[in-house]
């Protein structure tokens, strides 16, 4: 039950004070009446300060004196006798025989500390026969380190000066009653002892109260069936408040429940693993998480005697915080460095792997840790050495990075393979950051793409040689088939006016087919030359005013359509930009069909306007004429396509898709909608921006 002494207790005699735990002091009597004015006020301080009293009689005052005498003097005495916390015996039980004083103390002082009190404090008799006159003062220095408060009682009449010296000198003083009064008498032994002590107090004060760990010293708890339900603060340190937040001045005395609110329900389990070591002995060391204060402590507690426990801690909630930091990063690291589906791997100078990461292992049909400590020229090219080209080796040649393509059959494709060397703080060469990138797909679109590059440049060529066909075409269908035509025209109206009076009806009839025809003819090569022209024009691009354009075609329209009367219901039309010919050409066309299929109604309504939807601008041009059936639109934007025969209506069945060349010349969208008998609408989009 050896421990250091960390409070003072008091002794409730007023010209002593306080004394620290281990203090032994004798007291010289002549009379009952000083035996009472010393012992009552002791006995009173230490049953009040929660100490197990023992007080063993002299021969001239007995059990029932010293019971009846305290009975008088403190008020709640019997409570104390009921607990148990006093006991008064005859001379000479307790001190005088049997076993040796010292273990006698101890044994009592073990069962004091388990029933729950702080110490003890005893009175005997007279230890100058006992044993030779000294051995009984060596036994009771053993205990001088204990929580033990000892006074030991001499009848005056039986020393004289000397003797009275060579008493105190083996206690650390003496009380001696002088002219009426108490006085405190030290050997000079004891003075340099008391002096020393001091210096070693002072010393190992300060140091307590520097230490850098946290220090606290406790008695425990236990609970009627002899289970630690609690502990008791008895001494802390500056550290101690710094690193648990809490007051020392207001936790000293009280419980740890009290103290620390819900540390009974702590999963670390404080009272019991504290309670363990203040049991058996057994010392601990932990690191642990109290949740009642909030932070993270690693832990060593030792019994300095049974019923106690003392701990030293530090607070490491910032290093765990670290640690817990490093452990997050070092977590999302392997996340990060397994999910990569590049084939990574760390290499040593040597070659050796020190890590993959999946996508490698699994490339390589071995767990990660079996290919650490292999070789790499064994695990991936099955080779007994390095290859001079290699990257890695290359790297650890000359300490730069390096990139190579790869052919690896072992892995089953070509890599692009790059090592950037690692160095430790003072530049040596550690090994390298292996990362291959299986490219074998993209080898092969590089090789499809080339493939295709080549076909296009071939289909280009083709393309050019076709244009160049069609623009002789065009050239030949300009002029040389123009020709004929004029030719056709020219003579058939010559003979006209020549013989025309001489023919009969039917061969003037023929004469005005073969014209007619020859001017159809003509309509449809320009159709032609227009629709083959839109592929090769550039675009020129500027703002355009739909509105005022719509309108100049009307007005053309009306001039080659007199006498017809159409209704035109013109909306906002927005300007948008295009080309400028290109865009009248679509609204001609438009306009055209528009006029000529009302024709057949008596009131023709022609409709022209724009919307804006999904942030796109829609024009449209509708009309109230004969209309289509929906089932052959597929036909409607081809060349040469009519959903009418051309007796009912003229054309050359390119109008619609000059329209629709147009509109995809500018990036645009073109449909319709219609209905038989009801008519048709159609509608487009004109992108400022050409679509790439």
């Amino acid at each position: 039950m050896r421990t250091v002494s960390f409070t003072n207790r008091e002794s409730g005699i007023p010209i002593i004070g306080s004394l620290p735990w281990g203090s032994r002091f004798c007291q010289f009597y002549q009379t009952k009446e000083d035996l009472l004015e010393v012992l009552v006020p002791y006995f009173r301080a230490g049953l009040e300060n929660n100490e197990f009293c023992l007080w063993e009689t002299s021969r001239t005052f007995g059990v029932r004196d010293a019971r009846e005498a305290l009975q008088c003097s403190i008020e709640t005495f019997e409570e104390y006798e009921k607990k148990g916390q006093i006991e008064i015996i005859p001379p000479n039980q307790w001190s005088g025989r049997g076993e040796a004083v010292g273990t006698k103390i101890i044994s009592m002082l073990d069962k004091a500390t388990f029933n729950g009190f702080d110490g003890l404090r005893f009175v005997c008799n007279d230890l100058s026969e006992k044993k030779g006159n000294s051995s009984g003062y060596s036994e009771l220095d053993q205990v001088a380190g204990y929580n033990v408060i000892g006074l030991v009682t001499y009848p005056r009449d039986r020393f004289d000066a000397l003797g009275i010296m060579d008493v105190v000198k083996n206690h650390r003083f003496a009380l001696v009653r002088n002219a009426g009064r108490w006085e405190v008498i030290e050997s000079s032994e004891a003075r340099i002892m008391k002096d020393a002590l001091k210096r070693s107090e002072e010393k190992f004060r300060s140091l307590f109260s520097n230490m850098s760990e946290g220090f606290a010293y406790h008695r425990i708890v236990l609970d009627s069936e002899g289970r630690p339900c609690d502990y008791i603060f008895l001494e802390v340190n500056e550290a101690f408040e710094r690193f648990t937040g809490l007051d020392g001045k207001k936790i000293i005395g009280k419980r740890a429940t009290e103290a620390i609110p819900g540390i009974e329900g702590d999963s670390v389990d404080w009272i019991g693993k504290f309670g363990r070591v203040a049991l058996t002995g057994d010392p601990v060391q932990f690191e642990s998480y109290s949740s009642a204060l909030e932070r993270w402590y690693s832990v060593s507690a030792f019994r300095p005697h049974p019923g106690y426990f003392a701990v030293t801690f530090s607070d490491i909630t910032q290093r765990k915080r670290f640690e817990n930091e490093l452990l997050r990063a070092k977590k999302e690291w392997e996340k990060t460095f397994d999910s990569v589906p590049d084939l990574i791997a760390i290499l040593d100078e040597t070659h050796k792997v020190v890590r993959v990461n999946r996508a490698m292992a699994e490339r390589l049909k071995m767990n990660p840790e079996q290919c650490v400590g292999a070789k790499c020229y064994e695990a991936v090219h099955c080779l007994p050495g390095p290859i001079a080209t290699c990257p890695h080796a290359m790297s650890i040649a000359d300490g730069r990075e390096h990139i190579e393509e790869v052919h690896e059959p072992r892995l089953g494709g070509v890599f692009l393979v790059s090592t950037t060397p690692m160095y430790d703080d003072s530049g040596k060469l550690l090994g390298c950051v292996h990362i291959a990138r299986d490219i074998t797909e993209r080898k092969k679109g590089e090789e499809a793409l080339k493939k295709a590059h080549k076909e296009l440049q071939q289909h280009a060529a083709r393309l050019e040689t076709a244009n160049k066909e069609l623009e002789s075409f065009s050239y030949s269908v300009s002029h040389d088939l123009r020709s004929p035509l004029r030719a056709i025209a020219g003579f058939a109206q010559m003979i006209l006016d020549e013989k025309g009076r001489e023919f009969d009806p039917e061969t003037l009839r023929k004469f005005n087919i073969v014209q007619e025809n020859a001017k159809k003819m003509g309509r449809l090569i320009d159709d032609l030359l227009r629709l083959s022209r839109l592929g090769r024009t550039e675009l020129n691009r500027v703002k355009v005013d739909i509105g005022i354009l719509v309108r100049e075609v009307l007005q053309e329209i009306r001039v080659t359509e007199p006498g017809r009367e159409f209704i035109v219901d013109l909306h906002d039309l927005p300007a948008t930009k295009g080309d400028p010919p290109m865009i009248r050409q679509l609204f001609i066309n438009l306009l055209s069909n528009s006029v000529k299929f009302t024709r057949v109604k008596k009131e023709s309504q022609i409709e022209v306007g724009s919307f804006e939807r999904s942030g796109e601008r829609v024009y449209y041009v509708k009309d109230n004429g004969v209309g289509f059936d929906m089932k052959y639109y597929g036909k409607l934007f081809g060349v040469f396509q009519r959903l009418v025969t051309e007796k009912e209506f003229e054309g050359t069945g390119v109008g619609l898709a000059i329209v629709k060349r147009i509109v995809q010349r500018h990036g645009g969208r073109v449909w319709a909608e219609g209905k038989l008998q009801e008519g048709a609408s159609f509608y487009f989009t004109l992108p400022e921006q050409e679509r790439r």
